[in-house]
């Protein structure tokens, strides 16, 4: 599906940051805007970034645009991304540690965004939630 035949489908859209979404479902995002989420990270953690590398069917988790050209990925946490983009990427790679005074016992998911594969189901309604043709979904670093 294209990007014009896609945006015909989810009339109306909101586009902000080239991310998609019904009116309705803007309730339900949880994801911040890509222009605030370094703000939010508490504990920054560096990704750790590959060779330059041919991505088919991934997208920029910055720009939300489409790999076309050779672009980076973490090696720890799969995050893609264009060269241009790495200065605006959020440091919050997943930590490979506790610090000393968080509660060992509970394990809190690392959420990120898009990237999954087309036939990826949501683990709680059980429908697609993933796509080659759109950054969508979510998925945890961890799980």
């Amino acid at each position: 599906m294209t990007r014009k035949a896609l945006r015909r489908t989810l009339r109306p859209l909101v586009l902000f940051c080239n991310f998609m979404s019904h009116e309705k479902c803007l309730k339900h995002v949880r994801i911040p805007c890509t222009s605030v989420a370094p703000s939010l990270v508490r504990v920054p953690v560096a990704h750790c970034f590959g060779p330059r590398g041919l991505h088919k069917r991934k997208f920029c988790a910055v720009c939300r645009k489409v790999l076309e050209a050779p672009a980076l990925h973490c090696e720890v946490c799969e995050l893609h991304l264009h060269p241009d983009c790495v200065p605006f990427a959020c440091s919050d790679c997943r930590q490979c540690h506790q610090d000393g005074h968080q509660d060992h016992d509970t394990h809190h998911h690392h959420w990120r965004e898009g990237n999954l594969p087309s036939g990826a189901r949501c683990e709680v309604c059980r429908k697609t939630c993933g796509s080659s043709d759109v950054l969508a979904g979510v998925r945890c670093e961890w799980c």
